[in-house]
């Protein structure tokens, strides 16, 4: 009798075994390829090659700013951002006076979408309205992938009344 009951809890135990096998034996495909996603993130961040505007340059108030950039990502790029500062300031209150602040290029079309392309042209004029107040401004275009990485380009320019 003992060794009837020590046979069958043998039996279980090597019954638990094959059971618990069996389903790391099913789940590993799904565990597999949840490892492979986070093993392989991309860390790349996109690139801009700004053509134009050239570093300290200027402009009139009512004239234009021609911006000319390629973008790439090793993979795919999500979107992009073209924002004006005056004078290291982080406030609207004097940037709101160029076309870029509305997304739209100086001929009121809105700005070009990116999302989904490896790379991109951006080639287009931002209006500078004649009531942008003189001095020293700062224009940032901000560029983000789909992975959420970033890069950012500066250049520095001047409004003058004439």
């Amino acid at each position: 009798m003992k060794d009837s009951t020590l046979l069958k809890n043998k039996l279980k135990a090597h019954s638990r075994k094959i059971r618990l096998g069996a389903m790391i034996l099913f789940l590993f495909p799904a565990i597999s390829q949840a490892d492979n996603v986070d093993q392989n993130p991309d860390k790349i961040s996109p690139r801009i090659e700004l053509q134009s505007p050239g570093s300290h340059f200027e402009v009139v108030k009512g004239g234009n700013i021609y911006l000319n950039a390629f973008l790439h990502d090793n993979q795919e790029l999500d979107s992009y951002r073209v924002v004006i500062s005056k004078g290291g300031v982080k406030t609207d209150k004097y940037t709101n006076t160029f076309s870029s602040y509305l997304k739209k290029d100086a001929k009121g079309n809105a700005l070009p979408n990116i999302s989904g392309m490896k790379s991109a042209e951006l080639n287009f004029e931002i209006k500078v309205e004649e009531n942008t107040i003189v001095g020293d401004y700062s224009l940032f275009l901000h560029l983000r992938d789909k992975s959420g990485n970033e890069y950012t380009v500066k250049r520095d320019f001047y409004v003058s009344r004439h």
